[in-house]
């Protein structure tokens, strides 16, 4: 989403993942600024969920971080948020999700 007509330069440059069938890939390329697709490889996720009621994941995460330290992974990439239920009511707090951080052992990332 980096396209000047829409976005200011004020905003971050913003990667929104949705998975989609293989023969997909085919189109790589081929849909212009805003959209494109490709294939991600693989990786390793520390993950928790958000329970219903609760407005601010941060206790969620910094739990997530602690074990990360704990088990010896890093993080490798931005975490990602799926919404598991009551996403139609428009609150946040109402809705339970899953936090995922994409992790590495970190003895592989100091090789």
């Amino acid at each position: 989403m980096n396209n000047p007509e829409f976005v200011s330069s004020e905003h971050w440059l913003t990667e929104i993942r949705i998975p989609v069938a293989s023969d997909a890939l085919k189109l790589a390329g081929t849909l212009g600024e805003m959209i494109d697709v490709k294939e991600i490889p693989a990786m390793a996720y520390a993950v928790a969920v958000k329970p219903e009621g609760m407005s601010e994941p941060t206790e969620v995460y910094e739990e997530l971080h602690r074990w990360l330290i704990q088990q010896g992974y890093t993080q490798v990439e931005f975490p990602s948020e799926l919404i598991l239920s009551n996403a139609q009511a428009g609150d946040y707090t109402q809705m339970k999700s899953e936090i995922m951080i994409p992790v590495e052992k970190a003895s592989v990332r100091n090789k």
